[in-house]
């Protein structure tokens, strides 16, 4: 056991589960009645049934449906729509073959209607035995089917459901094999229409190679005439570059030339333009023809300059030396100048003509590529109709091949023709009939019925206006019940006599335990207001309001309270027959100043209890009640008794007990279970609202076990006798009003003068 205790929440659902469950109890027990004649009628319905139904048995066969071979026809292997056989479930089809009406009405036809007596009587004997077949898989990884039938008989059963095996078998052989040989023949028709095709295409592919010279290839597989134009065109663009090339150089030479350039600057010039270097030209440029007389000039200047350094410039060796070197340096300059004039006229002519020679050519090649141009557009038309062809070729033999391998497949694996049925479990009925079964019926019929019972006291409980539990009782009056009154039965009613002194006579009887404990909790509620005189009333006629009261005035009698009991009830008194006395003379007479409070005042057999009946019958009791008198006869007995009750009127049919309320310290509210409606309840609680007075509490008569406990108090049984009593029937459970500890406060104990003992009494 767990030491930490329940959560409040945890608790709080858990009293929640049990109220339901409580609830569901009672509901159940009060409509027992509709329960009970719920399954009686089902299980009726149910007998009906097992009698008029038919008795049927049933037949039953396995097959195994195999099919083999290789994919239905695919027209090109990237279609992404083509069917795959070897992964496609096929057995619902054959479920739905072995059930349509061809398979069956075959099988009937083969049997013979005369030796099928279940469909006889039927205007459709195909659709009836449809309705009597069922095709299942048992398995769905296994190609089996499971077959069954039901007839009236096993023969017929096992007959018919033979028969149906057989015609579906006929079936798969008839059809599919018709198909095969459709197929075959379909393919074999393809493949020779293809097959004319493709050759006529192939003819036609040679015949334009034949007569197409401008598809003539060359060594890398190009067509020779696309190689040419690529030919013609790069040498048209070098000889253009190359023109463009000489045409600068020529610009560039002639204007060097006339600004007097020397012919080295000139050749280098032009070399910086590109193009191939004339060795000659270099040659001229670098290596001139006075070299010589520059080499000469060099041997003299080192002479001079030997001399110079050893006899200082004026030796006259020095300055003759000098002279030569100036006459041979001027010879050199002029020879050199004559020669670069040649020259550069020279090179400048080359240069010229060979522009000259490049444009011709350039001129020559575009002429030869206009023309091959004007050839090669037929080269390109003739290009697109050869790939046209080469295309259709390719796909007409593609689709050949496809056609070819088809019709081997067909021919050798033909998956249409290779579909099988073989029975793994031979047709054979059922040793027990299949339909009706009793137990089961039977178990339905109590299940329905249940069901529908429950399912109808719990309507009946929902529209039943009235109140059902000490649950309602409380929300609807809003009133905490103080005691419990249990339902007598007729023989214990008739052992206990007069029950409005059952307290008296029967002291430890259920009854006068319960008013024992009423008369505890109204001691409790004297701990907050003072309650002295109480009115005791019940929302209708016949609750027992009047018992009520005497059994509680003998009670506080019996603990020694001085006690007077009013009989208020003018328009129907019952005080009078209770307590065996004459009602001549009463409150009536009072009220009328006829008669004293002291001379109407009876003493009863029982110690400490007096008694004021009604008096002779009025026709104005609510005038009467009304009057200043009744107030000062209240003020009057206040001070001679510890406690006066009120036997009054009930509150829903007269005005009477809203008169007396407004005079009295409380109100005790008698109800008759199973009697008071919401409606009533709630009418019942407005008025005490608009009284104004205390309602001390509830008290719940003829209360039986239907009626359930249920709330926040506890409850304990009394059922010890001299009679033997035993059985504990009256339930007590505490007032709201019991909230503070300490001694019960003495009910006022009054001399004949009017003052109070100084010795108080205790229940």
């Amino acid at each position: 056991m767990s030491e930490y205790p329940a959560s409040p929440s945890s608790n709080s659902r858990k009293h929640e589960f049990l109220k339901d469950l409580e609830e569901l109890r009672w509901i159940l027990r009060r409509g027992w009645k509709a329960i009970v004649l719920s399954v009686l009628v089902c299980q009726t319905m149910a007998v009906l049934y097992l009698v008029r139904a038919e008795r049927q048995f049933q037949a039953t066969t396995r097959l195994l449906v195999i099919q083999q071979g290789g994919q239905p026809l695919n027209v090109t292997k990237n279609d992404a729509n083509r069917l795959n056989e070897m992964n496609e479930d096929y057995l619902p089809t054959h479920v739905a073959i072995i059930r349509s009406p061809s398979v069956v009405g075959r099988a009937i036809e083969a049997v013979g209607l005369d030796s099928l007596p279940s469909l006889q009587k039927s205007d459709e004997p195909v659709e009836g035995a449809i309705e009597r077949l069922s095709v299942t898989r048992p398995d769905r990884q296994a190609k089996v089917l499971c077959a069954d039938y039901r007839a009236g008989s096993r023969e017929e059963a096992t007959r018919m459901l033979t028969a149906i095996t057989a015609s579906y078998r006929g079936f798969l052989e008839s059809k599919f094999q018709k198909n095969s040989s459709e197929v075959i023949r379909l393919i074999v028709k393809a493949r020779d229409e293809l097959n004319k095709e493709l050759t006529g295409l192939e003819e036609q592919y040679r015949a334009f190679h034949a007569k197409s010279s401008s598809l003539i290839l060359d060594e890398a597989g190009h067509p020779f005439m696309v190689s040419r134009l690529a030919q013609w065109n790069r040498a048209a663009n070098e000889a253009m570059l190359k023109a463009v090339r000489l045409r600068s150089q020529l610009e560039i030479g002639r204007t060097l030339a006339n600004e007097g350039a020397e012919f080295w600057a000139v050749v280098h010039a032009i070399n910086q333009l590109g193009g191939e270097s004339n060795p000659l030209t270099t040659a001229l440029a670098t290596s001139s023809s006075l070299d010589a007389s520059a080499d000469y000039i060099r041997q003299l200047k080192h002479a001079q300059q030997q001399l110079l350094d050893l006899y200082g410039p004026r030796y006259a060796k020095v300055q003759e030396l000098q002279e030569r070197i100036s006459r041979l340096q001027g010879q050199s300059r002029e020879l050199r100048r004559t020669l670069d004039d040649d020259a550069t006229s020279n090179l400048l002519a080359s240069i010229d003509r060979s522009l000259k020679g490049v444009e011709a050519m350039r001129e020559e090649v575009l002429k030869r590529l206009d023309r091959d141009q004007e050839a090669a557009k037929q080269v390109e038309a003739d290009l697109l109709t050869e790939a046209n062809l080469r295309g259709a070729l390719e796909r007409q033999r593609s689709l050949f091949n496809t056609v070819v391998d088809q019709l081997k497949q067909a021919q050798f694996v033909s998956a249409y023709s290779t579909i099988s049925a073989e029975s793994i479990e031979p047709p054979h009925a059922l040793r027990r009939r299949v339909s009706p079964r009793v137990s089961q019926t039977i178990v339905l019929g109590v299940l329905a019925g249940v069901t529908i019972g429950v399912g109808v006291a719990f309507l009946i409980d929902r529209l039943d206006p009235r109140i059902r539990s000490i649950e309602e009782l409380r929300a609807a009056l809003g009133s905490p019940v103080l005691v419990q009154l249990p339902r007598l039965s007729p023989e214990r009613s008739r052992t206990m006599g007069e029950l409005g002194l059952a307290s008296h006579a029967r002291p430890r009887s259920p009854w006068a335990e319960a008013f024992k404990a009423l008369r505890t909790n109204l001691d409790c509620l004297r701990r907050d207001r003072p309650v002295q005189v109480i009115l005791i009333s019940s929302p209708q006629p016949g609750d027992g309001k009047s018992i009520a009261s005497s059994n509680l005035a003998i009670s506080l009698a019996h603990a020694g309270r001085k006690v007077l009991l009013v009989d208020g009830d003018l328009r129907k008194p019952s005080q009078h027959v209770i307590h065996g006395v004459s009602r001549e003379q009463g409150l009536v007479q009072v009220l009328m100043n006829v008669l004293s409070i002291r001379q109407v005042t009876r003493r009863t057999t029982i110690e400490n209890l007096d008694l004021i009946t009604t008096g002779p019958e009025v026709h104005n009791p609510a005038e009467l009640l009304t009057s200043p008198r009744f107030a000062e006869l209240l003020g009057e007995v206040r001070p001679l008794y510890d406690v006066i009750i009120i036997d009054s009127s009930p509150l829903l049919a007269v005005t009477d007990p809203a008169i007396i309320g407004a005079m009295v310290d409380g109100i005790v509210l008698l109800v008759r279970a199973s009697k008071l409606r919401h409606l009533d309840a709630e009418r019942t609680k407005e008025l005490l609202r608009r009284l104004g007075t205390p309602v001390l509490g509830t008290v719940i008569n003829w209360i039986g076990r239907e009626h359930g406990e249920s709330g926040d108090g506890y409850g304990y049984c009394y059922g010890y006798g001299a009679d033997g009593d035993s059985a504990p029937t009256a339930v007590v459970e505490p007032t709201v009003a019991v909230v503070s500890a300490g001694p019960v406060p003495a009910w006022p104990r009054h001399s004949a003068n009017g003052q109070e003992d100084d010795h108080g009494h205790h229940g």
